[in-house]
């Protein structure tokens, strides 16, 4: 924004620079070259209009960008967030998957025990010879 108010005030200074010009220095000898001064400060300010509509064009493109970084970004968040939650509701999952498998396997180690201590507890019955 601020590159076209200094474009068009350099434009008008130089406007009025050119006219200021032209007026002081036209006389009936020199027709030709006020002519050929003239047509350069059109030739200018159609130069200075393009140049003005192209970085109204470049302004609104970079606006443009801005608004798709931002979606990108809030996209990106969510993703994140959304992956956080899942990474801890399948860590959760797994965990009480283990949790359960854990007790079932102390619960049969502890039979096993049993098993084991049964038959030492029973006295041996040992065949006569």
């Amino acid at each position: 924004m601020k590159e076209k108010s200094i474009m068009t005030v350099i434009a008008v200074a130089f406007g009025c620079f050119c006219v200021f010009a032209l007026i002081a220095g036209c006389d009936q000898a020199s027709d030709k070259r006020c002519r050929l001064i003239a047509d350069e400060n059109m030739q200018l300010k159609k130069d200075i209009e393009r140049l003005n509509k192209e970085l109204g064009q470049r302004d609104e493109e970079i606006k443009k960008q801005k608004e798709q970084i931002e979606s990108c970004l809030k996209d990106i968040k969510y993703l994140e967030e959304a992956t956080q939650k899942s990474f801890s509701k399948d860590v959760n999952d797994i965990a009480g998957l283990i949790m359960e498998e854990n007790a079932a396997l102390l619960e049969e180690i502890e039979n096993l025990k049993a098993q084991i201590a049964e038959p030492n507890k029973q006295p041996e019955n040992k065949p006569s010879q």
